[in-house]
């Protein structure tokens, strides 16, 4: 399961390229101030910062399921949290994009964030704190992340995320001059990122509907054993 999870998070990233670039491509671009080290560093902070998001987000849905096999009373929760995945899921499956609640449309661009002359470590920690920005697709792959098997496989779903979506951000400045000549290039974007909501809709859903119904599957199994 953890596997499909990691892969519909990779193509939530590349679908989200053209929306990261857009979003993003001036910040990023402000903090690698033209500097390769600083980019890098920058690159490598924000692999390292949406892994740990991916593994704080599936560590506390794992903990949740665990309380509730100790717990029966939290049981209900852990099914309710369950379902509101389960329903988030088919609305990307079926509409390809976020909620209104989460879609989130304009940013204020902290440009200026790391100056030129800063050193490399600075553009890193920034990198580390992506993980906060303010962003649906972002959220969307954290609520993937959740759906793994414990924090290495929230980790390794973030972790595609952000290896998918980096060479968007990376190549921002050089691409976005480019995508702007492109005939009808926002419906084009807008098609892709749908795709990609659409893909993250499937492994939610699967994720779970997987959860929910292991019990059911399992108990049938030792009925049908018996």
């Amino acid at each position: 399961m953890t596997t499909a999870l990691v892969l519909a998070g990779f193509a939530l990233g590349a679908a989200a390229s053209p929306h990261c670039m857009t979003m993003c491509g001036a910040a990023c671009a402000s903090l690698g101030g033209g500097c390769r080290r600083r980019a890098g560093a920058f690159h490598v902070g924000r692999l390292f910062g949406y892994m740990a998001g991916g593994a704080v987000a599936a560590g506390g849905v794992a903990l949740l399921g665990a309380w509730s096999s100790a717990a029966p009373a939290l049981r209900p929760w852990w099914m309710l949290l369950h379902l509101a995945m389960l329903a988030l899921g088919a609305w990307w499956l079926v509409t390809g994009r976020p909620p209104g609640l989460l879609a989130r449309h304009g940013t204020d661009v902290p440009v200026n964030f790391v100056k030129r002359g800063r050193p490399p470590v600075a553009a890193a920690v920034a990198g580390v704190g992506w993980v906060l920005w303010p962003c649906a697709t972002l959220q969307g792959g954290l609520l993937l992340a959740a759906l793994a098997e414990g924090p290495i496989g929230g980790a390794l779903v973030m972790g595609a995320f952000a290896l998918a979506s980096t060479p968007a951000l990376a190549a921002a400045p050089w691409a976005w001059s480019r995508l702007m000549r492109i005939p009808a290039a926002g419906q084009r974007r807008a098609r892709i990122e749908a795709f990609g909501w659409r893909i993250a809709g499937f492994g939610v859903v699967l994720a779970s509907g997987w959860a929910l119904g292991a019990g059911i599957w399992q108990r049938a199994w030792a009925w049908c054993a018996a």
